[in-house]
């Protein structure tokens, strides 16, 4: 899927060149422009504000409640730990400490939590958590309970990595296990606002790790803002622009597709034979199976420069700078393609692991599917690519009154 892959990758690269942006600033081998250097205490705004909004608007509860809590971090780092407060009465070291541990404890716990949107009753737990934490901290501060230092300072992941002054040992252990987990959920479920998550705690570890360091740690907590903001509009663009079946670009990626396509193109519309009988024979699951696999099949034909899913069992295949017979060449290599390889229907009680005890197993019940499609090639009487992708319809209406299993013109 090249257009996921694509995805993914801009997903790891844009946030991970962000990380050793920071790193390279934090050992001197790059300095700070001096608009950033100046603007330190108000840049994490820019990035945090902004992206709670969005994730507000796209109902993502987690990325919205982790924004929450670096935000809460800075503004401590901000006015409690930067600045001399001589009103209050409290133990820096012990507020330090405090935040190392409940960050990455917080990036854990909103991971293993089931997404429900903002306002439903988990979402609200959600921040019911952050505002208990909140009241925890206030307390442990005003006791000035010293004591939990030590709790803090236990490292059960010693021995892979050892604490320091700023990042207590707790901490570390925290950070070791957040991140072994996040790579396991990657591994399941490789979505765009998964895969950001563990290049977040990279960044916010550095934050904390500088945090008497006021200049770095504001840039690691831009940083950890910015690859949030990164991955909630990578996966808004994948929302509006991807069909999330099939993986191919959607009706709306085509629009934008034919408003740049130039003055020498084929548009074909391809469609599914007998898709409804598929349908209810067989059940939904199955049609959803076998759309996937006609997408997969297409994604794979030469000649095409990209296909689209036009909605319910079509698609279109847009043949830049082809002319009519070039195009249809490489339909009729679409077509022969589906038609030799029949769908394998899986069986009801065919286990999804592989027994370990082999028996004779029922050969798997053979679907033949095959497409039509009809293509149509710009001309000047075309006033625009819409009324090409109309001719490419009738084709289509062509192809399936003759007999299916054909491209017409």
């Amino acid at each position: 899927m090249p257009q996921l892959l694509h995805r993914n990758t801009l997903a790891i690269i844009l946030p991970g060149l962000l990380v050793v942006l920071g790193l390279m600033v934090a050992n001197k081998f790059i300095d700070l422009p001096t608009v950033l250097k100046n603007s330190r205490s108000v840049l994490p705004y820019l990035f945090i504000l902004p992206t709670l909004v969005l994730s507000l608007a796209f109902r993502l509860s987690r990325e919205f409640n982790l924004l929450l809590i670096l935000l809460l971090v800075f503004w401590c780092d901000q006015n409690l730990i930067w600045q001399n407060t001589p009103k209050l009465s409290y133990n820096k070291s012990l507020l330090i400490n405090s935040l190392a541990v409940l960050l990455p404890l917080n990036i854990l716990i909103h991971n293993i939590l089931l997404e429900r949107g903002n306002f439903s009753l988990h979402g609200l737990k959600r921040i019911g958590i952050t505002l208990l934490q909140i009241l925890l901290v206030i307390a442990v501060l005003w006791m000035n309970m010293r004591s939990i230092n030590t709790v803090y300072s236990f490292n059960p992941v010693d021995f892979i990595w050892s604490g320091n002054k700023t990042v207590p040992g707790l901490a570390h252990s925290l950070f070791v296990i957040t991140a072994i987990y996040l790579i396991y959920r990657i591994a399941r479920n490789p979505s765009l606002l998964n895969i950001a998550q563990p290049t977040f705690l990279i960044a916010c570890y550095f934050a904390l790790y500088y945090t008497r360091q006021p200049e770095l740690a504001s840039t690691f907590i831009t940083i950890a803002a910015a690859i949030m903001l990164i991955s909630v509009i990578l996966n808004s663009y994948s929302l509006a622009y991807i069909d999330e079946l099939t993986g191919l670009p959607s009706r709306r990626a085509l629009k934008q597709e034919l408003m740049a396509v130039g003055q020498r193109y084929c548009l074909a519309m391809l469609d599914i034979d007998h898709f409804k009988k598929l349908n209810d024979t067989y059940g939904h699951d199955v049609g959803d199976q076998v759309l996937r696999m006609v997408a997969s099949r297409i994604r794979r034909t030469t000649g095409c420069s990209r296909a689209f899913r036009y909605g319910g069992e079509e698609f279109t295949l847009v043949f830049a700078g082809k002319n009519l017979d070039e195009a249809r060449v490489f339909a009729n290599m679409v077509c022969e393609r589906i038609a030799a390889a029949p769908f394998l229907l899986r069986g009801k009680r065919r286990p999804r692991k592989k027994p370990q005890l082999i028996g004779k197993a029922p050969r798997p019940k053979k679907v033949d599917v095959t497409i039509s499609i009809g293509i149509a090639e710009y001309k000047k009487r075309h006033e625009s690519p819409q009324d090409v992708l109309k001719d490419a319809d009738k084709a289509l209406y062509k192809a399936k009154e003759k007999g299916r299993n054909r491209v017409c013109s």
